[in-house]
């Protein structure tokens, strides 16, 4: 868990409160089922948390691509789009 703890730090107020509570959250679920040593429930609480990462993930990945159209057709990757050249 330690490495969503540096993830979360990291990504510091990329992350919205709303976020960052729902992973706190799925943290904690999986911290309780660990400590109950249930198998199949670890597994459960593993895959929530994997999903509320993903999610953030993505979001943060969608922002990036609109700001970077927004800033006037560069790709994702900060490269020019090439324009078509006369011969």
């Amino acid at each position: 868990m330690w490495a969503v703890d540096r993830t979360l730090d990291e990504l510091g107020d990329k992350v919205t409160a709303d976020q960052k509570a729902k992973v706190e959250k799925a943290k904690e679920e999986l911290k309780a089922a660990v400590e109950k040593d249930d198998l199949e429930k670890i597994k459960a609480k593993m895959k929530a948390l994997d999903e509320v990462l993903h999610k953030i993930s993505t979001d943060l990945y969608q922002q990036a691509q609109q700001a970077s159209a927004q800033a006037g057709g560069r790709k994702p990757g900060g490269t020019e789009v090439p324009r078509k050249m006369k011969i």
